[in-house]
């Protein structure tokens, strides 16, 4: 992890000068984030998240607090063993989260939203954003099933009113309360499925600050309209078939609700398939067949 001091300035590791006289001013904020692509079978492991969970996990630990200034990228590049790019977009990716404040000229700051002191990586700091929705893909189907079971009348309602929230919150491009609505709404279902075991595991699957990567990816997905449209019909399909009263329905557009929703954010076609490092090609050498003397 990388320690904090009680000044404003991180410290490093031994061997690593936290005072380099190279503070670069680090570039323009952007409101995109870059996300983990396919598995480890598909494509290499975005190494820029790793650097991110770093930082996240020593600010939970307290090892840095709100305030301190991060060393400089090229400090920070040595420490985690990758290039100054890939720190760079670790840093625009914690931005975006409310992590950290890049102040122009004057370096990168804590800013400490979202992160809770004596957090563990246990919680979900070390789960990447495709394991997240894998899993939610194998128990939320059930779940809304077993709200169509369960669920009062007064909660469908509240359903309602909080998919009628996210498209007020979408026609606003207010991206940020988008999320937060939408998270809602899933954690929504697992408090009032009838299943406290499934309940509990829904909502900690879908806690902001238990998976902070997960707000990350899903945060430049819906910078995309028709994702946010998307997640709103899903939404919609999801409380009709509550409301019917029809488990297997309901079940079924949870799976496509969820599945639609990987595939727009990990696709290689999806509106973050030019963030992805490109695969190695492989080159083919052809032996020259030997000449005769």
């Amino acid at each position: 992890m990388i320690a904090g001091t009680q000044s404003n300035h991180a410290a490093l590791p031994a061997g690593i000068s936290a005072d380099h006289p190279d503070h670069r001013s680090l570039p323009d904020s952007s409101p995109e984030a870059l996300l983990k692509g396919a598995s480890q079978e598909e494509d290499p492991p975005r190494l820029y998240l790793k650097v991110a969970a770093e930082l996240i996990g020593s600010i939970a630990a307290g090892l840095l607090n709100t305030g301190d200034r991060l060393p400089n990228e090229r400090d920070l590049a040595n420490h985690c063993g990758v290039s100054r790019a890939t720190v760079r977009d670790a840093l625009l990716a914690l931005e975006l989260l409310g992590v950290v404040e890049i102040r122009r000229g004057a370096g990168c700051y804590v800013a400490g939203a979202l992160v809770a002191k004596g957090m563990t990586t246990s919680i979900g700091l070390d789960v990447s954003p495709r394991e997240l929705i894998d899993a939610r893909r194998h128990i939320e189907p059930e779940v809304a099933r077993l709200c169509a079971l369960h669920m009062a009348e007064a909660r469908v309602t509240h359903l309602a009113e909080l998919v009628d929230q996210a498209a007020t919150a979408s026609t606003k491009g207010d991206f940020d309360s988008f999320l937060v609505v939408s998270l809602a709404f899933h954690a929504e279902l697992g408090d009032h499925c009838g299943n406290r075991i499934l309940g509990r595991l829904t909502t900690q699957l879908v806690d902001g600050q238990a998976h902070p990567l997960w707000l990350v990816v899903n945060g430049l997905a819906l910078r995309d309209p028709e994702v946010r449209r998307s997640q709103l019909e899903g939404h919609r399909c999801i409380v009709e078939a509550i409301s019917a009263g029809d488990p297997e329905r309901a079940a079924s557009a949870m799976a496509g609700h969820l599945g639609g929703l990987s595939s727009k954010i990990f696709s290689q076609s999806g509106p973050t398939a030019s963030l992805r490092a490109p695969r190695r090609r492989r080159v083919v050498r052809r032996r020259t067949p030997a000449t005769k003397p």
